[in-house]
C-alpha cells in the first residue's frame, strides 16, 4: 500500500468497511472517505511527507517508516501515544525532526510514553524518566536528576563520569 493508503486505513469512523453501509449509505461512506483523505493530507503536511504520498510504504527508508508510523498514530487522534524506540535506526537529522514533531504534539496536548535508549531524544522530550535495567526499576525523576544518579551511570556508562 502507499503512504496515503496506510494513513487512510487508520482513519476513524469508516462505515464503508461494512457491506450494508457501502450499499445503502454510499453518500455517508463517501463523506467519511473524503474526511479521511483530508485528515491524511493534513498529517502528510505536518510530517513533511506529502512528496511520498503515492510511494509504496515498503520503499521508504527506516526513518521515513518511523514518520509513517507516527502519522498512522496521528490519524487515530490519540490523547496518548506509546512510542517504542522511535529513534532506533534513524539518522541524526531525522532524529531532530522526530523530536520537533513530538514537542509540537505535546504543545497541542498529546501525552507521550516513550520506550527509548537514545538519551538525546529522552532528554529533549521527557518531563519524567523511569530508568529500567534488566527488567527492574533503577531510577526515576526529571531527565536532569536521572542523568546524574550513580546507579544509572553504573548500569549504562560503566561507572561515574
Amino acid at each position: 500500500m502507499t503512504v496515503l493508503e496506510n494513513l487512510m486505513l487508520v482513519a476513524r469512523q469508516q462505515r464503508g468497511e461494512h457491506l450494508f453501509h457501502a450499499w445503502f449509505s454510499p453518500r455517508t461512506v463517501h463523506r467519511e472517505e473524503e474526511a479521511a483523505l483530508a485528515k491524511a493530507e493534513e498529517v502528510l503536511r505536518f510530517l513533511e511527507l506529502r512528496h511520498l504520498a503515492h510511494e509504496y510504504a515498503g520503499n521508504l527508508s527506516v526513518g521515513q517508516k518511523k514518520l509513517l508510523e507516527l502519522g498512522r498514530g496521528l490519524m487515530a487522534e490519540p490523547k496518548m501515544f506509546l512510542l517504542d524506540e522511535p529513534g532506533a535506526g534513524v539518522n541524526p537529522t531525522l532524529m531532530r525532526r522526530i523530536v520537533e514533531y513530538v514537542q509540537e504534539l505535546r504543545r497541542r496536548g498529546t501525552t507521550f510514553l516513550l520506550i527509548e535508549h537514545n538519551m538525546d531524544l529522552v532528554m529533549n522530550v521527557c518531563d519524567k524518566v523511569v530508568v529500567m535495567n534488566q527488567g527492574a526499576h533503577l531510577a526515576e525523576g526529571s531527565p536532569e536528576e536521572v542523568r546524574h544518579q550513580p546507579a544509572v551511570l553504573e548500569a549504562y556508562m560503566g561507572g561515574a563520569l
